[in-house]
């Protein structure tokens, strides 16, 4: 017996075929007439049409069979009812088969269909049976609401091989669960696409002035694929170079930051230790400039405030209440110049000293690895306090600038400390070695404020950690480069400047990052808007979306593995109606 293999089928023949009954065979398996004739009439000639109706002609194959199953007791109870909803099933198999034969035979094409995958997505019936299943999971699980969207859009895909309608339905949910895991995740990344999601971390480096990488903006697995790529000769040395213009630009923002609150900036040209000395000088004469202008009272009212501190405290021995009471006289009495009524004015710069000396002596004993020290240095922290409110109470016109300054002073202390790590090259600190700086300045017990995420500086130094490279050595070159762009570099080796040029896009400079920058996180409000809708959504009208993308690649890929068999020599209409009976299959 004679086989052919015509249109990737199988044929099996009596005998011999002639070209045109090959042509003729070729054009039946296509589902086509052997010559171009106009679509049935009557029939759908609209593949979104089609995809409207694909929807109700699931829903016409599925009720019968349900009202078969409930009349017949579950199968258990056949009766004339369940028989009649049960040939009704059939006809409408039969109904469904052929408006498909006649659907594949006019449209005279194979594989994907996109105008049937539109009127898929775009149905009310789809879209209200996808989300009503999604609304019955609650919002607080998304990937839950996508999968129960995903098998309400699969299962309202017509069966056409009803031969195995229960095996069918079952694989139309399975594939409709991972669509709709998949179109969630598709609208997720368009909306993020169009919408860019910008991290606390990363909004708290962009407030500071720094500007990232691409890999850093992208997220964690291309900030590995750049920390990589800063290995690769030449390449990596751009990587590197702009890395560490992110160093300064980190240490400035950390300083300019605290001189913010007193009015003032660092020069442009200034970095390192000399940014350190700047800053000091910058604070200490705001500070003099402030005490020159401020004085208090010193009278019993005052000595009582501090009495109260010692007696409301919760010291639990009288002799360490008796120490605390002892460090007040030699701190604070004993530097005040009373008069015979036991009063006095302490200008500015007493002031000064005898905070100074209150803050050590705070500091000795806060730290200390005795608990009832460390208790000592908590009741004096209060004394502190109650001496900087008396300060701003009397001097109502400076204490808002008063504040500022300690503020100030604060963020400075915990970066001169990060400045003052033996490995901070010239005084340039990472973000691992600022991190270190903020828990080291927490003098509250056993590093709370730390633990619970509130220390001083210490948003801005995670958020560093986080986002940047906690690690970045500073360089001679590096420092050049601040200044004059990596000049110095390209003249020390014109040669491999010059590969880099040719070899190396230009994103890694300066103005390289900001237009990075701008490209990625800009966007105009519509796309912002459009972008919130995809996410919002994502869980629902993208689970639906997702299900349906998958059942038109199932259409479009499903193939019938049986041979094509050709008894003898049939009539052109025969083979019109054998194509017409297999693409029913």
């Amino acid at each position: 017996m004679p086989t052919y293999i015509i249109e990737g089928k199988e044929v099996e023949t009596e005998g011999k075929l002639s070209d045109a009954d090959i042509d003729e065979i070729a054009a039946s398996i296509r589902g086509q007439q052997p010559t171009q004739q106009q679509p049935t009439e009557g029939g759908i000639t609209s593949g979104f049409a089609m995809g409207l109706k694909d929807p109700i002609t699931a829903g016409a194959q599925l009720l019968p069979r349900g009202l078969e199953f409930a009349s017949s007791l579950g199968g258990f109870a056949p009766n004339p009812v369940s028989e009649f909803f049960g040939s009704e099933a059939q006809r409408v198999d039969e109904m469904a088969k052929q408006e498909e034969a006649a659907y594949q035979a006019q449209r005279g094409d194979e594989g994907f269909d996109p105008a049937r995958l539109g009127g898929n997505i775009l149905n009310p019936a789809n879209l209200a049976v996808g989300l009503r299943a999604a609304n019955l999971v609650s919002k607080g699980r998304p990937l839950l609401q996508a999968t129960a969207g995903g098998v309400a859009g699969g299962l309202a895909t017509p069966v056409l091989n009803t031969e195995e309608f229960g095996q069918e339905k079952i694989k139309q949910a399975f594939s409709g669960a991972v669509g709709g895991l998949a179109g969630k995740k598709l609208f997720d990344v368009s909306g993020r696409v169009l919408n860019p999601l910008v991290s606390k971390a990363e909004q708290t480096m962009r407030d500071l002035g720094v500007v990232m990488t691409p890999g850093q903006m992208m997220g964690k697995s291309p900030k590995a694929l750049e920390e990589f790529a800063e290995n690769i000769p030449l390449i990596g040395s751009y990587i590197s170079n702009a890395k560490e213009r992110q160093l300064f630009q980190f240490n400035k923002g950390v300083i300019n930051k605290a001189l913010s609150k007193v009015g003032a900036k660092l020069p442009d040209d200034v970095i390192g230790r000399d940014a350190v000395q700047f800053t000091d000088e910058v604070i200490s004469k705001k500070y003099d400039d402030v005490l020159s202008k401020i004085s208090i009272k010193y009278d019993q009212d005052l000595t009582s405030k501090f009495g109260d501190v010692v007696a409301k405290s919760t010291l639990p021995s009288a002799a360490q209440k008796q120490k605390v009471t002892d460090l007040i006289n030699s701190t604070i009495y004993q530097k005040i110049p009373v008069n015979n009524k036991g009063t006095a004015v302490i200008d500015g710069q007493a002031i000064k000293n005898i905070e100074s000396d209150l803050l050590k002596t705070v500091n000795t004993y806060r730290t200390s690895t005795s608990a009832e020290d460390r208790q000592i240095g908590d009741a004096l922290s209060e004394v502190l306090k109650t001496l900087k409110n008396e300060i701003s109470l009397q001097n109502p016109t400076q204490s808002s600038i008063l504040r500022r300054i300690d503020s100030a002073y604060g963020d400075v202390s915990v970066m001169k400390t990060a400045a003052a790590t033996s490995s901070a090259d010239n005084g340039v600190f990472t973000p691992k070695q600022y991190k270190s700086a903020v828990r080291q300045r927490d003098i509250t017990r056993n590093k709370r404020n730390f633990a619970s995420g509130g220390a001083r500086g210490q948003d801005v130094a995670e958020s560093a950690v986080d986002v940047l490279s906690p690690e970045i050595a500073s360089s001679v070159e590096g420092r050049l480069a601040l200044g004059f762009g990596g000049a110095y570099g390209a003249l020390s080796d014109p040669v491999t400047a010059m590969a880099i040029g040719v070899a190396t896009p230009t994103m890694y400079s300066s103005r390289g990052l900001k237009m990075m920058e701008a490209m990625m996180r800009n966007r105009p409000d519509i796309a912002r808007k459009v972008g919130d809708l995809l996410k919002a959504t994502s869980p629902k009208a993208g689970s639906i979306t997702g299900a349906e993308i998958v059942e038109a690649y199932n259409k479009a890929t499903k193939t019938n593995d049986k041979p094509f068999k050709v008894e003898g020599t049939i009539s052109q209409e025969e083979l019109r109606k054998n194509a017409l009976r297999r693409s029913g299959q």
